[in-house]
């Protein structure tokens, strides 16, 4: 019966274990492709910023996009060979000597031993394990995995993902014209025209030899420094500019 006790109990201690293990991998995984992710936001909220006040080519937006792709790509690469998991065995052992419970290390060690005597082995987990609570190594190695590196990461890359996403839901409010024309990556939008004007007379008969004279009146308080007016007569291949002089509404031919 108690055989059977002990070995319930060093089963659930490896199962405890390889549950924290996996779950910082699993952690450390997600926390690369949410940081990928959050690079590709930075870059997409880049370019929306830059198209509100540019107006980009379709061109410049696919570079944009390729190279905000090509960083994230690259970014998640760098992280998975610069940062490693250690092993299960380093992990299980760091965790022992961290928290001062060597027992775990013996019967782990022994357990992986073929050649040992099993009823020598059977003897030596009995007392391993007798010194062993739970409950509190449970709780110690839930405290020892949420100091991990992995699990900070977790964190901070969770962080940094929930506030580029309310920086982007803002952004998108702010620049609406801007976010809808980043959106439209295929397609060049051309800026309009900031002046509202009327040019008088818009069409008109003249005799031959007949004085010309025209005005152009901007609204608003509006008004460009130069004005240039180009006029063409029914007979003429091409248009002629004319001279435009200031007025107090606009210009004047």
């Amino acid at each position: 019966m108690a055989k059977n006790h002990q070995h319930s109990k060093s089963e659930q201690i490896k199962k405890e274990l390889h549950q924290a293990f996996d779950k910082l991998d699993r952690r450390f995984f997600i926390s690369n492709i949410i940081t990928c992710i959050s690079v590709l936001l930075f870059v997409v909220l880049l370019l929306i910023t830059i198209e509100e006040f540019q107006f980009l080519s379709s061109l410049a937006k696919y570079v944009f996009l390729f190279l905000g792709i090509a960083s994230a790509a690259s970014l998640f690469f760098w992280l998975r060979s610069k940062n490693k998991l250690d092993p299960f065995q380093v992990f299980y052992r760091k965790f022992a000597h961290s928290e001062h419970i060597e027992e775990i290390n013996y019967f782990l060690d022994l357990e992986k031993d073929d050649l040992a005597d099993p009823s020598l082995v059977n003897a030596a987990l009995e007392r391993n394990l007798s010194s062993i609570d739970f409950l509190k190594f449970k709780d110690r190695l839930d405290a020892y995995s949420e100091s991990q590196y992995e699990t900070q990461f977790f964190k901070n890359s969770l962080k940094l993902s929930v506030g580029l996403l309310v920086f982007f839901l803002i952004t998108a409010f702010t620049f609406p014209e801007g976010t809808k024309r980043a959106f439209y990556i295929w397609k060049t939008f051309e800026k309009p025209n900031p002046y509202t004007f009327t040019v008088t007379p818009g069409d008109v008969t003249l005799e031959q030899g007949s004085p010309f004279s025209a005005s152009i009146n901007f609204e608003n308080n509006q008004t460009p420094k130069t004005v240039s007016l180009f006029v063409k007569t029914s007979v003429e291949e091409d248009f002629r500019s004319l001279n435009m002089d200031p007025s107090p509404s606009g210009f004047i031919s």
